[in-house]
């Protein structure tokens, strides 16, 4: 046997590749199978679509993981042995302090994703813009005091629960924390897009993110340990929601009353809370 990232590579490509052969076999079988000049078309949509859904996927978790390899390299030893750190250790609490904040943001991935039905299946695009401000509302406002609560604890609580090496995850989180109220409003957007079939703009801004992240570690990380860590991360998730929300502003010409609307109203919670319980309903 083989204990090595290699050999998971390995086998996922040739499970891939099995699969992909014998659909392929099978498809071709087909007694009415079209011509290719009528798939063409919507196999060029469905690979260009596939492509930037891919590309924002790839791009957006490189700008959260490239963090874990800098702070494995030999230029972060003597900050990190400064603050009695190994890099096995450093990498443990960043990496903590990672899924803390994407433990966080599971609330914002779920409305979004109803979103993402919804906009898809709403022909008024007044309508869809009207919902997308209502749910990004309601994700930023049920995120902030989640990110608050944490903030709060003291240290002993993430040592008593994690173990006595990881008090200063807090720390650590609080740098990160700005940025998970990012991906709060950007992950709202996203799905809006992507529910009007303008994927590229979730892979431009997931490519943003990734050309910030490159930047700000190589510029935070070595002088700065994991708090620059999470300085970077935060720089990138906050150059993604401005361009994501710049370009949903762009879409419908009013800057200024969309940026109003993000005020949050009783009504708002009413309005999406009746949304959800509608699409719940027709899922039954």
């Amino acid at each position: 046997y083989q204990y090595s990232a290699v050999a998971f590579v390995t086998a996922g490509l040739i499970g891939a590749a099995t699969v992909f052969l014998l659909s392929t076999f099978f498809v071709f079988r087909l007694p009415d199978l079209p011509s290719l000049k009528i798939i063409e078309k919507p196999f060029m949509l469905l690979f260009r679509n596939g492509f930037y859904t891919q590309l924002a996927s790839l791009t957006h978790q490189l700008s959260i993981r490239i963090n874990f390899y800098l702070l494995g390299s030999v230029a972060v030893l003597p900050v990190l042995q400064k603050a009695n750190l190994t890099s096995k250790a450093a990498i443990g609490l960043y990496s903590t302090a990672i899924s803390l904040a994407e433990a966080i943001l599971l609330f914002s991935a779920s409305i979004a994703t109803v979103l993402g039905a919804r906009v898809a299946n709403q022909s008024d695009p007044d309508k869809a813009r009207h919902l997308v401000l209502q749910f990004a509302k309601l994700s930023f406002c049920i995120t902030l005091p989640a990110i608050v609560l944490f903030l709060i604890l003291p240290d002993g609580f993430y040592s008593g629960l994690l173990g006595k090496d990881f008090g200063p995850v807090k720390s650590i989180f609080l740098f990160i924390a700005p940025g998970a109220l990012c991906v709060s409003l950007t992950t709202v957007f996203s799905h809006y897009f992507s529910g009007r079939g303008k994927h590229y703009l979730n892979a431009w801004s997931g490519s943003l993110a990734l050309i910030t992240t490159l930047i700000t570690a190589w510029l935070f990380i070595p002088s700065m340990g994991l708090i620059g860590a999470g300085l970077s991360a935060t720089c990138a998730y906050l150059v993604m929601m401005l361009f994501i929300f710049t370009a949903f502003l762009r879409e419908h010409g009013k800057p200024t009353d969309e940026w109003r609307t993000l005020i949050p109203t009783r009504n708002d919670f009413h309005e999406v809370k009746g949304q959800v319980i509608k699409l719940f309903q027709k899922l039954r």
